[in-house]
């Protein structure tokens, strides 16, 4: 929670704001930091000058940010800023200057399969590629390449579909908060993982969303507990073992040795 002032004064004056990221950056020649701020859609602050610029206000030809329950940004090659909300995903271009209210929009439309898959956004990033990635309560994980929406659910009947705050590693895995335990998704593979906490106990405590990573240590909290692990030492095998019959019995009589010919005969009296 920062104290902010009204819009365009300095930061610390008499409101509070429940400011949910942080993200350095420069605009026209501005240095500062973007953030999401739940109620208050998103601000710039410059460090120069200590001024808080809301984007709250309605320009001429402006399309202004359709929901304000912001929860987190993220920053493509271009410069462009993507915000993630409870009423959709929307872009801030940095064709735009300093201060302008002027969004572009994605908000799904039902019965629409072009259209974004949901709305309610819980994180957002941005790939090496400008792929948007996003996550969503009881819709997992979506992709957009710019042209194309993609949908992305786990296949474990125990995973949960309620997503919320991604960590991205380096060996092109997605780590992702949901309500039962942590999900790895493999970029290549486009396969989940389910990873449980503490043995499943602390599953459905987890908060919503991952520390920054520090000397490749990335943390979270569940059940009033403070979690840290390095993603990179991490392995999974998604290969299955092979199977090998050690023996099979009826009535303490071993028919091993048909079973491995592949036919066994049982008397009707063997079958019950």
């Amino acid at each position: 929670t920062v104290e902010v002032g009204a819009r365009g004064s300095d930061l610390y004056t008499n409101n509070v704001y429940q400011v949910k990221q942080f993200l350095p950056d420069e605009v026209n020649g501005e240095k500062g930091m973007w953030m999401p701020v739940l109620g208050y859609g998103i601000s710039y602050y410059i460090f120069s000058s200590g001024q808080l610029l809301e984007f709250t206000g309605k320009g001429k030809g402006f399309t202004p940010l359709g929901n304000l329950l912001s929860r987190r940004l993220a920053k493509d090659s271009k410069g462009n800023i993507w915000l993630a909300t409870a009423g959709g995903l929307y872009m801030w271009s940095r064709k735009n200057k300093l201060g302008d209210n002027n969004f572009v929009g994605y908000v799904n439309e039902p019965g629409n399969k072009n259209s974004i898959p949901f709305s309610d956004i819980n994180d957002v990033h941005v790939d090496e590629h400008d792929h948007v990635w996003f996550t969503g309560t009881g819709n997992g994980l979506a992709e957009f390449d710019g042209q194309k929406f993609y949908q992305y659910f786990p296949e474990n009947p125990a995973s949960s579909k309620a997503f919320s705050g991604m960590h991205w590693d380096k060996s092109r895995r997605i780590w992702i908060i949901t309500k039962n335990g942590l999900e790895v998704f493999d970029r290549d593979a486009k396969k989940f993982l389910h990873v449980d906490v503490n043995d499943g106990a602390l599953n459905n405590s987890i908060a919503a969303y991952f520390s920054n990573e520090q000397d490749g240590l990335v943390s979270f909290v569940a059940g009033n507990r403070l979690f840290s692990f390095r993603p990179e030492s991490m392995k999974f095998n998604f290969s299955y073992p092979n199977l090998y019959l050690a023996d099979m019995s009826v009535f303490g009589k071993s028919l091993l040795h048909e079973a491995l010919q592949g036919r066994v005969e049982l008397k009707a009296r063997e079958r019950f």
